[in-house]
């Protein structure tokens, strides 16, 4: 396991990459948060989730 601690953390195992989403996740983070599986889950996540969305929520998490 790698920790690394500098402006942004990271979390790696061989099996997981935990660290702060980016506008290259986009697409994944449409389809996946798109689901309607979990958005059944999910209530606080728009349905349908759009590109839009996902746009406007990494530019909210990107100024904290």
């Amino acid at each position: 396991m790698i920790i690394e601690i500098t402006q942004t953390t990271v979390l790696e195992t061989a099996r997981l990459l935990l660290r702060t989403p980016e506008h290259g996740d986009i697409d994944s983070i449409v389809l996946y948060a798109g689901d309607p599986s979990v958005a059944l889950k999910t209530p606080a996540i728009t349905h349908p989730y759009r590109l839009g969305h996902a746009l406007e929520w990494l530019d909210e998490i990107e100024t904290d």
